[in-house]
């Protein structure tokens, strides 16, 4: 139960703020890995922060989460799925608050402009 309530609100607080955005599919996606990205779609900034006005760290210092997320025909982030992280549920907040500010442009060779499905592996490390 205990982690029951904070994904509904993950997920209730996640679907409010990409309610806004309609999703554009040029094509159906493809299924990549995050080694293959860059072949495809690259960030439009390098860093993958979060302001830390309103942040509350976590007991721990170190964290790691792994994020399955649709990047759509226009360099959108949709479908976002945590599929797992550690230590479990207390860097979640902070990796979809990160993930909501991450735009993606088209690599050279994605002319097409094809929306992928990728699995990504974030480290936050708090100093």
């Amino acid at each position: 139960m205990r982690l029951l309530l904070p994904s509904i609100l993950i997920a209730v607080l996640l679907g409010g703020c990409m309610a806004t955005q309609e999703q554009h599919l040029s094509a159906e996606p493809l299924e990549i890995s995050s080694e293959q990205l860059h072949k495809y779609w690259r960030q439009e900034r390098s860093e993958f922060t979060f302001s830390t006005r309103t942040f509350k760290k976590p007991p721990t210092e170190n964290g790691y989460i792994k994020m399955r997320y649709l990047i759509d025909s226009n360099g959108e982030i949709f479908d976002v799925a945590i599929i797992e992280s550690q230590p479990e549920g207390l860097w979640d907040t902070h990796a979809l608050r990160s993930l909501k500010h991450l735009k993606y442009v088209p690599s050279s060779d994605n002319t097409e402009l094809t929306p992928v499905y990728v699995t990504t592996d974030y480290h936050f490390n708090v100093n």
